[in-house]
Parts: structure tokens; sequence; C-alpha cells
């Protein structure tokens, strides 16, 4: 195979470690100064790196789109003001990306400090990496499994390092989403994204990647293991 297509290397960015090919690597400073100090020797030699960024590091909000809003200004514009709103962030310290094809379906938005992101692309750069993505691990393993949620009714449950994520979607648009401490009760967060999306008291599936809980009555529980 070619190095073209050669698959590939992915790195795991928690708050206080750096996984790569089953290695962590402990990072005892804040982020961007820790990543401009780890050794060159330990990073991949792949031209083609993913970074996935642990959802502790990150914010996610829902979106729905208010009917007539326009295109590109108007979007980013209320994209920043439901951050303001939900989180307490703003540009400049935070950037984030939503899909711009979402409207009119709700669509999840996923946020995360300006200065860790100049840092991975500086890195990257320093290594001569092409960054193929950079994404959380609620995304990453969301479409990682994208072919196994089936249910039409479903949420999927990501755990990362000391916390959860936990998003809803019904009929393939997304109804909800909570990221908490990892010590918070997951029925009850799914309890409560049902119950805003006006879904209390309907059954569905919940996919696991971490740790297995117990659902909510009426749902049913299916594991995907780890996929890192």
């Amino acid at each position: 195979m070619s190095p073209f297509w050669a698959e590939a290397a992915t790195i795991e960015l928690a708050p206080e470690a750096l996984r790569l090919g089953g290695r962590e690597l402990p990072l005892g400073a804040p982020l961007p100064v820790a990543l401009a100090a780890l050794p060159m020797d330990l990073l991949p030699r792949s031209r083609r790196v993913r970074v996935v960024v642990d959802d502790g590091l990150l914010r996610y909000a829902l979106i729905h789109w208010p009917a007539g809003l326009g295109r590109g200004a108007e979007r980013q514009a209320f994209v920043a003001h439901r951050l303001r709103e939900v989180h307490g962030i703003a540009a400049p310290a935070w950037c984030w990306r939503v899909d711009p094809e979402s409207a009119p379906r709700p669509a999840l938005v996923c946020a995360m400090p300006t200065d860790l992101l100049e840092r991975l692309r500086q890195l990257a750069k320093e290594r001569g990496w092409k960054l193929v993505e950079i994404t959380g691990a609620f995304a990453h393993r969301y479409n990682l499994a994208r072919r196994q949620l089936k249910a039409p009714l479903g949420a999927l449950l990501v755990e990362g390092a000391g916390r959860y994520t936990l998003g809803l979607w019904r009929e393939g648009a997304w109804q909800g989403v909570r990221s908490q401490p990892a010590s918070a009760e997951r029925a009850t967060a799914l309890g409560l994204l049902l119950g805003a999306a006006g879904l209390a008291g309907e059954g569905g599936t919940l996919y696991v990647a971490g740790r297995a809980c117990q659902p909510p009555p009426g749902w049913r529980v299916e594991s995907l293991g780890s996929m890192a």
C-alpha cells in the first residue's frame, strides 16, 4: 500500500494525558504548553494524523435554526449567541464547528479553546503532518459507529476522562446533547433529554461506548465496546 493511502495515526488528547498507539503520556502542564514540550520522538512519524480531543476540553450545544435565518454570517452569529447563552463562552477565546448543511434540522455545535487548536496546528507544521481531522471524542465515536446506530429513537453515550457526553436523536434528527462529569447519573441525564425533547415515556436504544449503565424504563442498552 502506498504512503499516500496509509491509514492516519490517531492521537487521543485528554486534559492530563496524550494517548497514542496504546501508550499514555502524562501531561504535567496546561495543554498548549505541554504539547509544545513533547519529545518529538514520541510523536507519530506518519504524515497523516487525526487528533481526537476528549470532550472534557470541549463544549457542545444543540442548535435549533430559527425560521428565515440566512446563511453565512447570520448563522455564525446565531451559533455564537447560543454558545454565550448556554456556556458563557465567546470568540476569540473559543472557536467552533457546526455542520453547514444541517438546516433546517437541528445541529450539534462543538466548541474548542482557540489556543489549543492553534497549538495543534503549529505542532502539525513542526512535525510535517497532514492533519486529516481534529474532532471531539463524541463526534469521533458517533462517526465510527454510524452504521450500527439504527434505532429510530436512540442515544449515544461516550465516556472519556472523567466525563461522558450523551446525544439523543429521533428519525435521524438530533434532539439534545449533554456533557457531564462521570459521577452524574446516566439514566437521569437521558431522562432529562427526553423530557426536554417532549419524548418522555417513549422507549429506544441507548448505545454505550464506555461503562455499562442502567437505562430508563422502556430502553434497552447496546454496548459498542472500545472504539478508539
